[in-house]
């Protein structure tokens, strides 16, 4: 079978799932599966990579929590309320109680230990399609999860959970090779289409534009606006070579020296162990980016949904925060540098703010922070010690990343990316922007519970070799 057909064969399978709920089909989901062999834990580890490390179950994997990182998200909207459940170990809070058996159910078939079908933001009808290798690998590692005692709130929906669309049996072995191999791994392993492919209006993916970008629905009413990834030209990456998406894929670093942020962040460069698609052995990330370059072009440009009417006229958008003590506590006073004038200094547990004017176009925006001591990481689940940027905007919704700005609730300040470490020394991060003219807003952070020394400099297209003069912390 070669990828048309199975892109056609999955097409037909969700659009007309709804024709086979309504005629009372059974679905192959409720069909008993037979047990399958123990995993390998070491394979099941990068499985768990190419997957996207699961980041939506958080850094430590234990689910949703409203204290924020390293816990997991929640999804909200017209459907109610869906926290990410913690999928550690833990035999309480956790599903350290379930049998082997059942966790595969809930993967491939969306049904939990008790029977319930799970919200279909947990990608089942896509892992439905994971080989039976593979899954069974995937569930021995995640036994091998330190577990972690995080009781997640219940699900809230205010309407009943839509049904499972039938679905062949799922495959007993994957593709091992070429663009079969690349639609695997898109659709069986990493679930591309649950963020890529828009959303019709009652929630169903809207085959028509496969892989033509989306908005992903956050807390607050927030969205993360998924990219078109098909070969389109103008509005997607076509013109991206496969070796440039290969490098995406693994590195983080785009042709146009964008990293990936939101989203695309946490599945690129990974929470848990830092595994995520940065893992990706060289034959898979070609495989992917081969199969990307052959499906049909899709010309689209992906919007969130537009805010409802504002009841009265909103108050003009400032061009900047309003000026207090450049103190660098908060974005309003943050700290002004240039690129003769490198900051250093030392943080704990609050952010420092900096700001610094981008001239803009082709004059590539650099920025490096160096940090001590870099063994801070070495044992971490997640970055501890980074920046982010931000830009002022005052158009579309605002994403979950973003800060509202408090003078003008329909403006904020844009999460554009932030430093990460993709190829760099230990103790290094690295963030580059090309866009239009503007104020960047720059956070230093530290969420290791130690000090940390850093220093911060505009350092252009690259970064300094030797390094930048961090102070003891």
């Amino acid at each position: 079978m070669n990828v048309k057909q199975l892109v056609l064969i999955l097409s037909i399978i969700i659009v007309g799932a709804a024709s086979f709920v309504a005629l009372g089909l059974a679905s192959p989901h409720d069909a008993a599966a037979t047990p399958l062999s123990a995993g390998d834990p070491v394979h099941g580890k990068y499985i768990f990579a190419a997957a996207g490390g699961c980041g939506c179950h958080g850094a430590n994997l234990a689910g949703f929590k409203a204290s924020g990182p390293p816990f997991g998200e929640v999804f909200n909207g017209p459907f109610g309320s869906v926290p990410a459940p913690n999928i550690t170990s833990d035999k309480d809070a956790g599903v350290g109680s379930w049998t082997d058996d059942q966790l595969i159910n809930a993967i491939r078939n969306g049904i939990d230990n008790e029977g319930k079908q799970l919200f279909p933001i947990m990608p089942y009808n896509n892992y439905h399609f994971m080989s039976d290798a593979d899954v069974a690998d995937l569930v021995a590692f995640l036994r091998t999860v330190p577990a972690v005692s995080n009781n997640v709130p219940d699900r809230k929906l205010n309407g009943p959970v839509p049904p499972a669309p039938p679905l062949p049996p799922s495959p007993a072995v994957a593709p091992t090779s070429g663009a079969d191999r690349g639609w695997y791994l898109v659709t069986a392993i990493a679930g591309c289409g649950d963020c890529h492919t828009p959303k019709t209006p009652d929630g169903a993916p809207d085959m028509s534009k496969q892989l033509a970008g989306g908005a992903i629905a956050r807390e607050g009413g927030k969205f993360d606006i998924a990219p078109n990834i098909t070969p389109d030209l103008a509005t997607g990456i076509g013109d991206w070579t496969e070796q440039q998406i290969a490098t995406y894929l693994q590195r983080g670093i785009g042709p146009n020296g964008r990293t990936p942020d939101g989203l695309m962040g946490e599945v690129v460069f990974g929470g848990f162990g830092r595994l995520g698609f940065n893992q990706l052995i060289d034959a898979d990330a070609a495989a992917i980016a081969s199969f990307l370059k052959s499906i049909p072009a899709v010309a689209n440009v992906p919007m969130a949904p537009p805010l409802p009417p504002p009841s009265a006229a909103p108050a003009p958008a400032p061009a900047a925060p309003p000026a207090g003590e450049a103190d660098g506590s908060s974005i309003s006073s943050a700290i002004p540098f240039s690129p003769d004038q490198p900051v250093s200094g030392t943080i704990a547990d609050q952010p420092k703010w900096y700001q610094f004017f981008y001239a803009g176009g082709n004059d590539a925006a650099g920025v490096t922070m160096d940090f001590q001591p870099s063994s801070i990481e070495d044992q971490s689940n997640t970055e501890l010690v980074s920046f982010r940027a931000y830009t002022h905007v005052c158009s579309g919704r605002i994403g979950s990343n973003d800060i509202v700005d408090p003078d003008n609730p329909s403006c904020s300040f844009a999460d554009i990316g932030g430093g990460t470490p993709s190829g760099l020394p230990a103790g290094t991060k690295y963030w580059r922007h090309t866009a239009p003219s503007g104020a960047i807003y720059i956070k230093v952070y530290n969420t290791s519970g130690q000090p940390a020394g850093f220093a911060l400099a505009l350092t252009g297209s690259t970064f300094p070799p030797g390094g930048l003069a961090v102070p003891s912390p």
